[in-house]
């Protein structure tokens, strides 16, 4: 009886580990470990040889030691992968030769690029510009903190560090056309930029906190129970409060990347519900007429 009991509990509290990674309540880089993360990637020093530069792809020198990861389209090497393939003698990185109207993928090449370092830095399975809204929450910049990103879909992504005294943000990305000292070309670097409305400033959901308030960007459907049918409809500009979450419906808590994330909000209408974050923006509470509920 008593192996049984022990066998049961294990299986319960394999289910529990199961589901509390799956919602995303397991342990989570920290806002630190995440910089830390991207850092490595722009301060990684390496030795280009003969093989790693190839014109038709890069404009890498042979025999000089550059600083920080190249550009490679498609690319989402960890650092330690990048630099067992540079001694291998792998080509460093592609940005310059395009198949049709896009740059070449090259998963065999050395390097990653801008999104691929984005969710190294954040430590989950290869993201795009793209995918970035579904497990991200928008936020207004004065809110950016470190570990945040920029993001433009379909076009770049930028890791957000921090304002400095003259409010300029420095960020880290992989780039092209990058003009900093002994780093490639293209690659990871760390820099002030200037970015205008297309850069999204958005907030993946592990750092999301219960108590954050939120505002609808749409009118979006609200669902009484996160694997349930029965839905309801919450207007345009609503704000509320998270109170729960963030969580992922059943049917995708086997997949390693989720494409939505769902919080549980109770709306200054009355109404409440689980709703993605996808069309949810962080309130700077701040501001009082960001207050205001419609609905």
């Amino acid at each position: 009886m008593m192996t049984g009991r022990i066998v049961s509990f294990l299986v319960m509290f394999s289910a529990c580990i199961f589901l509390l990674t799956a919602s995303g309540y397991a342990e989570n880089p920290t806002r630190d470990e995440v910089i830390a993360n991207a850092s490595m990637y722009s301060n990684l020093k390496w030795f280009c040889e003969k093989k790693n530069a190839r014109k038709d792809y890069n404009l890498l020198t042979p025999g000089k030691m550059y600083i920080g990861v190249p550009y490679n389209w498609g690319g989402f090497d960890s650092t330690d992968k990048f630099v067992k393939k540079v001694e291998k003698g792998v080509i460093a990185g592609n940005y310059k030769k395009k198949c049709g109207s896009k740059l070449c993928v090259r998963e065999d090449f050395a390097g990653l690029d801008c999104s691929g370092l984005v969710s190294r830095s954040w430590e989950i399975s290869r993201y795009t510009t793209r995918t970035f809204p579904g497990i991200s929450i928008k936020i207004p910049r004065e809110l950016l903190r470190p570990g945040d990103i920029l993001n433009s879909e379909n076009n770049h992504v930028v890791l957000f560090d921090k304002f400095d005294e003259d409010n300029q943000m420095w960020v880290y990305e992989s780039a092209a056309w990058v003009r900093i000292r002994n780093a490639p070309p293209a690659g990871v670097v760390y820099r002030p930029v200037d970015l205008d409305n297309e850069y999204v400033p958005r907030r993946y959901y592990k750092f999301i906190e219960n108590g954050d308030r939120v505002k609808t960007d749409k009118t979006i459907v609200a669902l009484l129970k996160l694997d349930g049918k029965k839905k309801i409809y919450i207007p345009a500009g609503t704000t509320g409060e998270i109170v729960k979450g963030p969580a992922i419906r059943s049917k995708a808590r086997k997949s390693r990347t989720p494409s939505d994330v769902w919080v549980y909000v109770k709306f200054g209408n009355g109404k409440e519900g689980w709703v993605t974050i996808r069309h949810l923006a962080l309130v700077d509470i701040q501001k009082p007429d960001n207050l205001q509920t419609s609905g």
